[in-house]
């Protein structure tokens, strides 16, 4: 069944509902308040008017109309707190990806010279770690994208045993 949505100015008719809804407390309202048009809506249509002034006036309203405004308008600025979220989510994307890149040239550079990958251990910074482990370290020495994720590992004073392909 399809439901019919009309709506003037904040106020919202569901008309499948025969009821008033206040738009900006149904979308914003926290938990259920009872006698608000944001869950139960009105379908007194005799007195709808009083009570959308009543409503209108209520604190309840009045906070959640200036929340409702102030999203509205960053929405339309693209001032969104997910839009800064989605940002650091693509740069740790490209970082990662950056990084995968690189072990897959290494991986490729052991492959193509027909070079052991595995030592006598499998921990960074040891001795006899072998080709792979030692070809990451030497990057992390010159590449910032594997220095970084080195001094990360460093500053949280981990011992990382990476596990043998």
């Amino acid at each position: 069944m399809e439901r019919l949505v009309i709506g003037v100015g904040l106020s919202v008719l569901i008309k499948e509902l025969d009821r008033v809804f206040c738009f900006g407390c149904k979308l914003l309202i926290m938990g259920h308040q009872k006698g608000q048009l944001a869950n139960e809506g009105s379908n007194d249509w005799t007195h709808l008017g009083n009570r959308l002034k009543e409503h209108e006036a209520s604190a309840d309203h009045v906070l959640n109309m200036t929340t409702w405004y102030e999203l509205r308008s960053r929405f339309q600025k693209d001032q969104t707190i997910d839009k800064s979220a989605q940002r650091q989510l693509e740069k740790e994307k490209d970082h990662w990806r950056k990084v995968l890149f690189r072990i897959v040239a290494i991986v490729k550079f052991l492959a193509k010279h027909d070079l052991a990958f595995r030592g006598s251990n499998s921990k960074l910074y040891d001795d006899s770690n072998g080709n792979f482990l030692g070809l990451v370290e030497m990057l992390a020495e010159f590449d910032l994208v594997f220095k970084s994720m080195f001094d990360v590992l460093q500053m949280k004073k981990h011992r990382f045993i990476i596990l043998a392909i």
